[in-house]
């Protein structure tokens, strides 16, 4: 049952006790003989309508709270997932190029640069990804098996593999 609903039932029941209380008006005792019942229920009345008041807000924070969850859950649906995190280890036994984050590439600076500005977690809404912007099918089954395309190392290595170790730079032939 939902908020305005149960408001509605809520309003009723009031409006059933306020008419139940004015009907027991008629059989009041005589002034001075204590409290009038007319006070007790006026006072029971708005006791009532205090705590059904501190219901509905309570039911209507908890249905806030819920919705809040549900929008944010999905929202997490809309946004794509990010990259994993490019693993760098301390190996440096390539020279080469240094651009950013992406050393000791065996191709010159400026491919590096133009394919991936020295990002080594580039990714290109044609499936490229990395410092060179190798394509990631070379990692799965192509030239490249069996490097890792998430660690500088794994990247350095296929372009190494892929240009003939510095050679053959026409894979990046559009970058010149």
């Amino acid at each position: 049952m939902n908020v305005p609903v149960r408001a509605l039932l809520c309003t009723v029941f009031l409006v059933g006790f306020a008419f139940s209380s004015a009907a027991g008006a008629q059989n009041t005792p005589e002034p001075g003989q204590g409290v009038q019942p007319d006070d007790v229920r006026v006072a029971d009345l708005v006791a009532t309508a205090h705590e059904v008041g501190d219901y509905l807000n309570h039911v209507a924070y908890d249905e806030l709270v819920q919705r809040s969850a549900d929008t944010d859950a999905f929202l997490a649906t809309l946004v794509p997932p990010a990259p994993p995190p490019v693993r760098t280890s301390n190996s440096s036994s390539y020279g080469g190029t240094t651009v950013g984050e992406c050393t000791g590439f065996v191709i010159p600076d400026y491919i590096i640069q133009r394919e991936s500005g020295g990002n080594p977690s580039a990714m290109n809404p044609s499936g490229a990804y990395g410092c060179a912007q190798t394509l990631l099918s070379h990692y799965s089954g192509g030239s490249c098996s069996g490097f890792d395309p998430y660690t500088i190392e794994g990247q350095r290595a296929c372009v190494d593999k892929l240009s003939d170790g510095g050679t053959n730079l026409a894979p990046w032939a559009a970058t010149r």
